[in-house]
């Protein structure tokens, strides 16, 4: 059995900033979309070395002291590719924009709500949980999972299939809002909708009618949360999306679906950490 393989390395940097971080609009058409600043790895150069070099030409920063925390790795096409997954607080310079993308300082809780790239979501949990180690795709069949391990070589459980599966109904309907913020109920006047509340178009709830949808604030498409109701005066029960929600518009919708004794709902954040 053969043990050498051909690799090629790619890296990765979460630059903090108390509670912010760099993020990266990434124009490339293999991974577009929001994530962290890093490239690829010269041949016959360090690996410290080269993360240092991707970050200042990228966003403008001189960092110093990049941690390891982690890699991501797959195989395809008889080579495996792994991201060096990097984390620092040490930096200085003034941050600007390259060719790659435009960049800019995040608020890290606000990551959930944006445009991420691929996967970006769960790769997270491997920068900010010191017990995961590896973001380790396979294939089963023809289809590409992925898995994250911890350090003790045990698979972390998680529900990103769930969530993608939303984010898949989501992005493959239209979103039509038929109830805007500060518009009431058509028969019952005194309900008043805080956030913009409508449905998908082209989808089947348990009511018969489209996926309800409540739409925040945010830009993102991304759903952040889900409510659960039971509606004792109708006798169903309906999972409703939340989409590109504040913690305070959340709240909102929570207390909606919770104002009288008729109807009952639980949220549920999609969870980053």
């Amino acid at each position: 059995m053969a043990r050498t393989e051909t690799v090629e390395f790619t890296n990765m940097c979460m630059i903090c900033d108390g509670s912010r971080v760099v993020v990266i609009d990434r124009k490339k058409r293999d991974w577009p979309g929001i994530t962290f600043p890093g490239g690829h790895i010269e041949p016959g150069e360090s690996f410290t070395d080269a993360v240092i070099r991707e970050v200042q030409e990228e966003t403008g920063l001189h960092i110093r002291s990049p941690q390891l925390c982690g890699i991501k790795d797959w195989c395809e096409n008889q080579c495996r590719f792994v991201v060096l997954l990097y984390k620092t607080t040490c930096f200085d310079g003034e941050l600007h924009s390259s060719s790659e993308g435009r960049v800019w300082w995040e608020d890290i809780a606000n990551l959930p709500n944006l445009k991420l790239s691929l996967d970006m979501r769960d790769m997270l949990r491997v920068f900010k949980e010191e017990n995961l180690s590896e973001f380790f795709y396979h294939q089963e069949s023809s289809a590409w999972k992925y898995v994250l391990k911890q350090q003790n070589g045990e698979d972390m459980k998680y529900d990103h299939d769930f969530w993608s599966a939303i984010d898949t109904l989501v992005s493959s309907g239209k979103i039509v809002i038929d109830r805007p913020k500060g518009s009431t109920h058509p028969r019952f006047p005194h309900i008043r909708y805080d956030v913009d509340y409508g449905y998908i178009e082209n989808t089947t709830s348990m009511d018969g009618d489209g996926i309800d949808v409540w739409k925040g604030s945010l830009s993102s498409v991304n759903v952040n949360a889900i409510i659960c109701t039971v509606d004792l005066l109708k006798r169903d029960s309906e999972i409703k999306l939340l989409i590109g929600c504040t913690e305070d518009e959340m709240k909102t919708v929570c207390d909606f679906h919770n104002d009288s004794g008729l109807m009952e709902g639980i949220l549920i954040r999609r969870e980053v950490e």
